[in-house]
């Protein structure tokens, strides 16, 4: 028994349909939000990292087309760089333009603005984006995730299931620690913004789609860990998840426009 999403699978076309809908929202929301980047309220909030977010939105939902398949050694390695190296694509100018902003909070509230420069902040972005390639270079080789099967006895039944899997547990703890840390740290950063007045930044934006991608992440590694170990299964409760986060963030973003 392949523990995957193939073709003839039901599951297939639901998981395609989530990813093309998710990339779609997206890139229509970005669309709208760059047509309107010269007015004041968005000129004034960093349009750029938002725009680099809403991109890397779109960039996530691509990423759950890397869970169909069969479970073989290339695409167990795919989707462990697929999913989390577009996370840190993804969330790291929206880290930044957090922390940029609460930089502007902590000048003294005033609308005094402490200067960091859009190449600066460009740069900030990198150190995230790099140690997520150094965590997947290293479990990469150490201890990769491969095609493995799995003998199940019970009686009077035995399955095989062939998934794809790490031979120890290192590498999920390491990546909840450290996407987690960041988000947890996201999260306290953009609740600092809250005072800042709506023409310089975007404190509810930031706060509702930190706090959004925190609960939503929370609940699909809590559920997708008490549910059982059968990947297929996992693989859509995650698309459910990106869609929903990456498409409410942009909701977010866009809308109040």
């Amino acid at each position: 028994d392949d523990d995957a999403i193939t073709a003839g699978n039901p599951l297939f076309g639901l998981m395609i349909a989530f990813a093309v809908l998710g990339v779609l929202i997206c890139l229509l929301l970005f669309g709208a939000f760059f047509r309107k980047r010269h007015t004041r309220v968005i000129a004034m909030s960093d349009w750029r990292f938002t725009s680099a977010f809403l991109l890397g939105c779109a960039l996530m939902n691509v990423s759950t087309l890397s869970f169909l398949g069969p479970n073989d050694d290339w695409l167990c390695m795919s989707r462990m760089w697929a999913f989390h190296g577009s996370f840190a694509l993804t969330f790291s100018p929206l880290f930044v333009k957090t922390y940029r902003m609460m930089k502007l909070v902590g000048a003294g509230g005033r609308g005094r603005r402490k200067k960091i420069t859009h190449r600066t902040a460009a740069i900030y972005c990198l150190p995230i984006v790099a140690v997520q390639v150094v965590i997947l270079t290293i479990f990469s080789v150490v201890d990769p995730s491969k095609q493995t099967e799995i003998i199940e006895n019970t009686e009077p039944d035995v399955t095989q299931r062939i998934v794809c899997s790490h031979e120890t547990n290192a590498f999920f703890i390491t990546e909840l620690v450290y996407e987690g840390g960041l988000l947890l740290l996201g999260c306290v950063l953009a609740f600092k913004t809250r005072h800042l007045k709506g023409d310089f930044g975007e404190s509810r934006q930031l706060i509702f789609t930190m706090y959004d991608i925190a609960v939503v992440g929370s609940v699909i590694v809590i559920v997708t860990n008490v549910v059982g170990n059968y990947q297929a299964g996992r693989r859509v409760l995650y698309s459910i998840g990106i869609f929903w986060g990456t498409v409410f963030s942009c909701c977010v973003f866009v809308l109040p426009r």
